[in-house]
């Protein structure tokens, strides 16, 4: 079981989640987002990610570089795992 949204800093207005969308997926699947497969949480991951870095992608580290251009060197196994641990 994970932690609710709300222990990571998802803001809330009197108890409630303030955004609309959050209380949604809070709704479809739980407020630790369990429901969620693991192919869903990858593409919301992949999402979420892609617009924040799309806002100032100026602090990425030059080395990145590397990864990319070795990106399929790595099987789906070892990149779900590297996503869990950047993610923790």
């Amino acid at each position: 079981m994970g932690r609710s949204l709300s222990y990571y800093g998802v803001e809330t207005v009197d108890y409630e989640y303030k955004s609309q969308l959050v209380r949604d997926m809070v709704e479809s699947w739980g407020d630790d987002l369990s429901g969620i497969n693991q192919k869903t949480t990858l593409f919301l991951i992949a999402l979420l990610a892609s617009r924040v870095v799309d806002q100032d992608a100026s602090e990425i580290d030059p080395n990145v570089q590397e990864v990319i251009s070795r990106i399929d060197e790595l099987s789906e196994h070892d990149m779900v795992c590297l996503i869990q641990s950047l993610a923790n």
